[in-house]
């Protein structure tokens, strides 16, 4: 028999805390509020040396509430990664790292969970501002701190009755943090039969059974600036649109985009497209306006929820989640900035048109090959 000593590895410990508590305590004297605050909740020795009366001062000589707010958020939540502070009910809550939008648990059932917002898409996808909060901690101060963006992205199968027939759709989620602003993708696709898309109450009917999280804002009960009349002429009328469109109303980029499925054994279909990209903020409150103008829509509320009016252009949001190139003007004279500008505008627009064609001749041939698939194994000649 022979033996095996496994290696000790022995944990480092910082010098500071060798000292003694006299020492820790003149060091402290030295320090101002904010940092000795900051310093008491570094560590539970020294927490226990100079004690708590420095961070009690610090929180209750804020000048008001929201600063109080942003001060116990800054010390007490950043040294105890654990809990988050809620600002509606201004109290400490657990969470969990599998607590995320897909999540079935009760960590997040609370009134306050429903009362800070959320977005869903009833297929068992909701995306509260807890998650929102928790994953720009984790994006900014580490793992431990919050939920990856790897339980935000989802994909689900279902099916909605349209004019009584079942509608296979498909529904998937990715997320994306940018300059430490949250970016949610939603893209949610059908297949439509042809008399289906052809009906003249089609959008009447169709966009209300779309997922809230696709569609919905605070500011409207009609979704999206020009969404549902994009839909219809774009399923009905076969109409297109060229690159993102941006809602007026909260920061959500969308687009549309309908594709005819000819010669199958069960008749003719039209896969339908709708796509959204929302910037929800940087997670500072739930009562900011970046976040809040997305929830879903309360009669009366619609004016304290719009968004502030930004100087932003067209598929702003759509560039950022997919990391387009802006064009940098720095070091240019300002005729020299503007053809720049120009010229990568149409740059840009030409791109978009040639990554839709390109899109819509991979769904063909994929469509296709699949229906020839299936008319193969019906024993249907083509």
């Amino acid at each position: 028999m022979t033996a095996t000593l496994k290696p000790h590895f022995v944990a480092l410990r910082a010098p500071l805390l060798d000292l003694p508590f006299e020492i820790l305590q003149h060091i402290a004297s030295y320090l101002d509020d904010a940092s000795a605050a900051k310093f008491s909740l570094s560590n539970r020795q020294i927490c226990y040396s100079i004690g708590t009366q420095r961070l009690s001062k610090y929180i209750s000589s804020s000048p008001s509430r929201f600063d109080a707010r942003d001060r116990l958020e800054e010390t007490i939540e950043r040294a105890l990664p654990g809990s988050w502070h809620c600002a509606w009910c201004d109290k400490f809550h657990p969470w969990s790292a599998d607590a995320g939008p897909t999540s079935r648990t009760e960590a997040f059932h609370s009134p306050c969970a429903d009362y800070n917002s959320y977005l869903t898409d009833t297929t068992g996808y909701t995306l509260r501002y807890q998650h929102l909060r928790l994953a720009l901690a984790a994006h900014k101060f580490g793992p431990t701190h919050g939920i990856p963006l790897s339980a935000f992205i989802h994909t689900s199968s279902g099916t909605i009755r349209l004019f009584n027939t079942p509608v296979q759709t498909s529904t998937s989620h990715t997320v994306k943090i940018t300059n430490s602003r949250f970016l949610l993708h939603t893209s949610f696709s059908a297949l439509l039969p042809a008399w289906a898309a052809n009906h003249r109450h089609l959008i009447h009917t169709l966009f209300p059974l779309l997922p809230p999280i696709l569609t919905t804002h605070r500011a409207s009960a009609h979704g999206h600036t020009a969404l549902m009349a994009a839909c219809d002429n774009v399923i009905r009328r076969g109409w297109r649109v060229l690159g993102a469109q941006s809602c007026s109303d909260c920061a959500t980029d969308w687009t549309v985009s309908s594709h005819v499925i000819p010669r199958s054994i069960a008749g003719e279909f039209v896969r339908v497209t709708i796509q959204a990209w929302r910037d929800l903020g940087d997670g500072r409150g739930p009562f900011e306006k970046d976040w809040r103008a997305h929830g879903a829509h309360i009669a009366g509320t619609e004016e304290s929820c719009v968004r502030e009016e930004r100087a932003r252009e067209r598929g702003s949001v759509r560039s950022a989640f997919e990391g387009e190139a802006e064009g940098e003007q720095e070091g240019l004279a300002d005729g020299d900035s503007g053809a720049v500008a120009n010229g990568w505008d149409k740059l840009a627009y030409s791109w978009q048109v040639d990554k839709q064609r390109a899109e819509e001749r991979d769904q063909e041939m994929e469509w296709r090959a699949i229906w020839k698939y299936i008319e193969r194994r019906a024993g249907v000649e083509t």
